[in-house]
């Protein structure tokens, strides 16, 4: 009996979780192997990097890696940059997209669109909230603790306020917006 093609899963995860799958890394197991990808060596350089200069890495991406029949992904810390500005972080996230764009029958665990607003702690406990106050509370099986962004000196201070007169509780857990393990924004 002839043996089946394996499923080939691309890997695109910081350096520091590479180590970890060193041992799975192109080797064949279970019908699998799972292929780095190494983006940064993949994607163009500089502030203003042209559409055909992404369109001719996709190509290279692609052949480099060979056909993929799905992606893994770590890509939210390079998401989370390129919406603070980060000219490389931008142009991985386009690189990634733009592949998948050309490959639409590669399948993304973590769609990049689920991934982004999963960055933003904010956004994902406003959508919570709103699915709460929308669901039916016969079947619903999840609440929403209060949440708050405090983004200016005077939201804070309001903040304040609640927890001294009893509007708010602790303790409050606070946390930058930004959920990708990087230190955004955070002052000491």
């Amino acid at each position: 009996m002839p043996s089946s093609e394996p499923l080939v899963v691309g890997v695109i995860f910081p350096a520091k979780k590479i180590a970890r799958l060193q041992e799975v890394l192109n080797v064949e197991e279970d019908g699998v192997r799972f292929v780095l990808i190494d983006l940064e060596a993949a994607t163009p350089t500089g502030a203003s990097v042209t559409d055909p200069e992404l369109e001719a890495a996709a190509q290279r991406f692609a052949a480099r890696n060979g056909p993929l029949d799905a992606l893994l992904h770590k890509l939210a810390h390079d998401m989370v940059f390129a919406g603070l500005g980060d000219q490389s972080a931008a142009n991985r996230v386009q690189l990634v997209q733009l592949f998948l764009q050309r490959h639409p029958s590669v399948r993304v665990v973590d769609p990049i669109d689920s991934v982004r607003l999963l960055t933003d702690r904010h956004a994902v406990c406003k959508r919570l909230k709103s699915m709460e106050q929308n669901g039916d509370s016969r079947t619903q099986s999840f609440k929403v603790p209060s949440f708050y962004e405090v983004g200016t000196t005077a939201q804070f201070q309001k903040l304040q306020e609640e927890v001294d007169t009893g509007h708010s509780r602790l303790p409050l857990i606070c946390k930058s917006v930004e959920a990708c393990g990087a230190l955004i924004g955070v002052t000491p």
